[in-house]
C-alpha cells in the first residue's frame, strides 16, 4: 500500500467514524426531545447536527471513492485525491472561522 492511500484511509476512517457518532448522537438527541423537560435543553443541539452531519457525510464518500480509485490505480485517482484534501481544507477553515 502506498503512503498516499494510508493518509487517505486514515481520513476516510476519521470521516466514518465522526459521521457514524454524529448520527447516533442526533438520534438519542431526537428520542431525548420527546420529553418536555428535556426538550429545551437539547433543541439547540438537535438544530445544529444536522448541518454538521450534512458535511461529513459528503466528505466521507469523497473519501471513498478517492481510496478505491487510488487501490484500483484509476486514471482518475488525482482528481479525487485533489478532490478529497481541497474539502478536507474547506472544512478544515469553515470550522476555524466558525468557532
Amino acid at each position: 500500500m502506498r503512503p498516499i492511500s494510508v493518509l487517505n484511509l486514515i481520513v476516510l476512517g476519521s470521516c466514518l467514524a465522526i459521521s457514524m457518532c454524529l448520527i447516533a448522537v442526533w438520534a438519542i438527541l431526537t428520542l431525548t426531545a420527546m420529553d418536555p423537560v428535556l426538550a429545551e435543553r437539547v433543541g439547540p443541539e438537535l438544530k445544529v447536527l444536522p448541518k454538521h452531519i450534512a458535511i461529513f457525510i459528503p466528505l466521507t464518500i469523497i473519501s471513498a471513492v478517492s481510496f478505491l480509485s487510488t487501490q484500483k490505480e484509476k486514471s482518475s485517482r488525482w482528481f479525487w485525491q485533489m478532490t478529497m484534501w481541497a474539502s478536507l481544507c474547506a472544512l478544515g477553515f469553515y470550522y476555524m472561522n466558525n468557532t
